[in-house]
């Protein structure tokens, strides 16, 4: 049983509803990719760019590895707060989650196991060491808010006010705008700890907006008083292995830096990876952004299954030819030169991982609607799995390239690519068992 409202979105659904419905949700997610280069920007205006660029580079890493195991939250509340009841117990998971990451990091700042990770493995100087340290220092509330903040914009998303999540990821950006520029002006701190400081002021920001708008659907869900059988242990279960699923993927991104440095024209493929990434991302937002929509669309019984899976189609086609658009006609160059800044060589030469690249963001749209099955279905395990063998395939080519005479960036290009077919290709075959769609 779920809510009257939540069975209204089921209900009488047309493409133009799942439309109005989901992009919201992908202006969240591009206003999301402004927040990094903005920041960038500002410390690099700032004294000493080289030490503070790498010192918020890492931190930044750093925050990452603490805040994955809540990114999935979302789409967990999405698809399991249905009652009084849910509700009550995954917000406690919730708050266990953050207490626990939050102590993560704050463990991290204890001296002697902060000399341990940053002087003795990682080899860290001085100065960028001690930079580091007050930068992470200004990330300590960044995953809880994040965390709170992703809980109860599923709910949101799950009573249909998509539109409030793309409001709250505004005055997010607004406050990131803002508080860099006040920081800037007003104070000295060093531009790292300037930068990780605006993240975790915006995100708390956005958390508090995010609470005031879940407000009416919180009081709703706690007038539905039903009978659930559900235990703590049956939320680990469910949302273990979604919590694993993006820190495994993390071990990608620096794998495959530290892969293209061994290869041949290392420090070109090393520039021209950044440009992809961003160029891919872009087009990647729009199959990301739809995960919740198609969890929060789809039915119990899949009876919306079809019409939801011809909007990714939609989505799967427009990414194929918008991406192909650029990577495969004269605007590539006009897109690496003149809005990337590269020389011609390093355009020249990123054409061909870009072609490569073709089909992740089509892919990732598909990925997104089989997470949605997945997730509605219960067996989230299969989720984790799909991306260590996506991992795992992409590392085993990663490795051939010290001994092969091609760039590396194009093997790089060819692993992340494959890598990412079997893991659609797993999740095609574990959906065709495991999923039961009305004919």
């Amino acid at each position: 049983m779920i809510s009257s409202h939540n069975m209204e979105l089921h209900q009488d659904l047309t493409y133009k509803k799942i439309f109005i419905f989901w992009f919201p949700l992908l202006s969240a997610w591009m206003m999301m990719a402004f927040e990094g280069p903005y920041i960038a920007a500002v410390i690099g205006r700032l004294p000493d760019v080289k030490h503070n660029l790498a010192g918020y580079g890492i931190a930044y890493s750093v925050g990452l590895l603490v805040e994955s195991p809540i990114i999935m939250l979302m789409s967990a509340s999405t698809a399991m707060v249905n009652s009084r009841k849910s509700y009550i117990k995954l917000r406690n998971f919730t708050f266990s989650l953050i207490i626990f990451l939050t102590l993560i990091i704050i463990s991290i700042l204890i001296k002697p196991v902060y000399n341990f990770i940053f002087q003795d493995i990682l080899k860290l100087n001085e100065e960028v060491k001690n930079i580091v340290y007050y930068a992470i220092a200004g990330l300590i509330p960044w995953s809880g808010a994040i965390g709170y903040r992703r809980f109860y914009q599923g709910i949101i998303i799950k009573y249909g006010k998509t539109q409030q999540v793309a409001f709250g990821t505004f005055t997010r950006l607004i406050t990131i705008i803002l508080i860099a520029l006040i920081l800037k002006i007003y104070t000295n701190i060093n531009s790292a700890l300037l930068g990780t400081l605006t993240l975790s002021s915006a995100v708390i920001v956005e958390a508090v907006v995010t609470r005031i708008f879940a407000i009416k659907p919180v009081s709703k869900i706690l007038s539905i008083d039903k009978d659930e059988h559900l235990t703590y242990l049956d939320i680990l279960r469910f949302y273990f292995p979604m919590a694993m699923t993006p820190l495994i993927a993390l071990v990608v991104p620096p794998l495959t830096t530290f892969s293209l440095l061994k290869g041949k024209h290392p420090v070109e493929s090393a520039a021209i990876m950044p440009v992809l990434n961003s160029l891919t991302f872009v087009f990647r937002a729009v199959g990301l952004s739809f995960q919740e929509v198609a969890i929060a669309l789809m039915d119990e019984n899949f009876k919306n299954y079809k019409k939801i899976r011809n909007f990714m189609r939609g989505l799967f086609i427009f990414n194929l030819l918008g991406y192909s658009t650029i990577s495969f006609t004269p605007l590539s160059d006009y897109y690496f030169i003149k809005i990337s800044g590269m020389t011609d060589e390093l355009a020249k030469m990123a054409k061909i991982p870009a072609r490569i690249l073709t089909f992740i963001p089509p892919f990732t749209a598909l990925l997104a609607f089989q997470r949605s099955l997945i997730v509605k279905k219960g067996v989230t395990m299969h989720m984790t799995t799909a991306t260590i063998i996506e991992v795992s395939v992409a590392f085993s080519i990663l490795i051939t390239i010290p001994f092969l005479d091609i760039p590396s960036i194009i093997i790089a290009s060819s692993a992340l690519l494959i890598g990412r077919i079997l893991s659609n290709l797993y999740l095609h075959f574990v959906i065709i068992k495991t999923v039961e769609i009305e004919k």
